[in-house]
């Protein structure tokens, strides 16, 4: 995919600069554009072809969440909207995505990692890519080694049992949202991209028992 313009948005000189490498190393034939607060993207975004890609930390001036970025969405409904940024808490991951965003990057996860992140998003997937180890390591860890939280573990069973993300919803009492980050950060603990092959993966490493169910088609 080739992209015309990025609308890169970091207060940190490094940062920026950083990801502007990146940016250009993966689409040479792009305008890119650099701002250092909220209101320099808005300003960049404005002038010219709707930008299609925007690269934005999560904490710099101008930017409110719940404000900024369901209004960047409004205006810029084709855009992908990526958030980079040194926090990885839930709530605030969640919150950034519930309010427009397309992925979420933390600035810890490697280039490599970062730059196929990123074509995910823009190929029309969901991605949150957090601080951990990379996944060509994660796919020779024992089962140990597999840092899961209580609750990713507790997510990685119902999808042993078939479990689709509206019965985990229900069944955990949290939103779909939320669901779709456990997933994510389960695939990425296991280093794998499917909900088949974390599976997989799981029994293989003894999380799971083999005699668990696969989940069901359309859930892959």
């Amino acid at each position: 995919m080739q992209l015309k313009r990025i609308v890169i948005g970091d207060d940190h000189p490094m940062f920026r600069e950083g990801m502007g490498h990146l940016a250009q190393a993966m689409f040479p034939d792009a305008q890119i554009d650099f701002a250092e607060t909220m209101l320099e993207v808005c300003g960049h975004a404005r002038q010219g072809e709707p930008p299609e890609l925007f690269l934005l930390d999560l904490m710099f001036p101008g930017m409110e969440i719940e404000v900024t970025l369901p209004e960047l969405r409004r205006k810029y409904p084709l855009a992908s909207i990526i958030l980079i940024s040194m926090i990885d808490d839930e709530a605030t991951v969640a919150l950034a995505l519930s309010s427009g965003g397309d992925g979420f990057i933390h600035k810890a996860v490697p280039r490599e990692r970062c730059s196929a992140a990123i074509a995910r998003v823009l190929a029309g997937e969901y991605v949150v890519e957090l601080e951990g180890h990379d996944s060509d390591v994660m796919l020779q860890a024992d089962a140990v080694q597999v840092s899961l939280t209580a609750r990713q573990r507790t997510v990685l069973d119902m999808l042993g049992d078939g479990a689709s993300n509206k019965e985990i919803a229900r069944e955990l009492g949290i939103s779909h949202l939320t669901v779709r980050l456990h997933v994510s950060a389960v695939l990425r603990l296991l280093g794998v991209t499917k909900r088949k092959e974390a599976v997989a993966k799981a029994k293989a490493l003894g999380l799971l028992d083999e005699t668990d169910e696969t989940v069901p088609q359309g859930q892959s």
